[in-house]
């Protein structure tokens, strides 16, 4: 027995390598620094030209969704306590979406080959973000927070709700140098439609989830037999018709009975081209699977 709690304690006494953060997919690079970058309200993302602004955007919602605060957004040059978002110029367009991430004492630098690799840089970034922050509050506490670009102002009924709405406005992000691009060029996800119908709101919180892991394609199956989802104005009878049925088997085909429900729905035109848009903003591909004649009954 003391052999074995010599061991133990000679093995927790022994130096550890530095905890390489968790992040999906691994990138091809990563050397961990030491000590830690912390995004506050005075933190501002820089950037040069629009595309990149429009990327930074993405970053100034999610922070200001998830963490109560805003960070301006600007073409202005800092030197410390910046963010840095820069697409890289070429002559000759890169063949691969690559990306450079650095974050040590002074911000956070990424730069993109491509718009999508900046674009992936910035979900790498969202990863490194602290998942839960601050102590929590009492029931019966509140804590508003008032916020402008580059500002922000908390009040709360006690002093500990006052103290877990400020520890919310700092993010710590660790030290490190990332080199990363996609390894294979179709990175896509499969989501069907016919057979369970997701409305478009969903099917976006999908897309943001397939960005998030730098994924660039998204096969969206619109139709099958068990049900039609698109609205083709010039053939009405598509969605009157084809994208409801009278019941759904209970149990793996052929089942074994209906539950004589009636189900369905289907996506506008408008909603089609507004997830179109979306995706791409996200540097996401769709491929829109249409299954005739063979599954024609719907």
């Amino acid at each position: 027995m003391k052999k074995i709690l010599t061991i133990v304690l000679l093995a927790l006494s022994l130096p550890g390598k530095a905890q390489l953060p968790a992040l999906i997919p691994q990138p091809v690079q990563l050397k961990p620094g030491t000590g830690h970058f912390t995004i506050t309200p005075a933190t501002s993302i820089v950037v040069r030209d629009a595309e990149d602004t429009r990327i930074a955007n993405l970053l100034r919602d999610y922070v200001q969704d998830r963490y109560g605060f805003q960070l301006p957004v600007s073409r202005q040059e800092r030197t410390a306590n910046v963010i840095r978002l820069n697409t890289r110029r070429f002559i000759k367009a890169p063949d691969k979406d690559a990306y450079y991430l650095q974050v040590d004492g002074n911000g956070i630098a990424i730069e993109g080959d491509t718009y999508a690799g900046t674009f992936y840089g910035l979900q790498t970034l969202l990863q490194l973000l602290p998942e839960q922050l601050g102590a929590p509050v009492k029931a019966g506490t509140e804590v508003k927070v008032k916020w402008k670009p580059g500002k922000s102002k908390v009040k709360a009924k006690s002093p500990q709700a006052a103290t877990a709405a400020a520890a919310f406005q700092k993010l710590a992000v660790p030290q490190l140098l990332i080199q990363d691009y996609p390894r294979f060029k179709y990175r896509g996800m499969h989501l069907d439609v016919s057979r369970h119908f997701f409305p478009a709101s969903f099917v976006k919180k999908y897309i943001d989830y397939l960005a998030a892991h730098k994924m660039n394609y998204f096969h969206w199956h619109l139709a099958d037999d068990q049900g039609w989802r698109i609205e083709i104005k010039k053939f009405p009878g598509l969605t009157q018709m084809g994208a409801w049925r009278h019941g759904t088997i209970v149990g793996r085909y052929p089942g074994t009975a209906s539950d004589n429900e009636r189900y369905g729905g289907f996506y506008t035109q408008d909603e089609i081209r507004d997830v179109v848009q979306y995706a791409a903003q996200r540097f996401v591909n769709i491929i829109p699977e249409i299954d005739v004649p063979g599954h024609s009954s719907a």
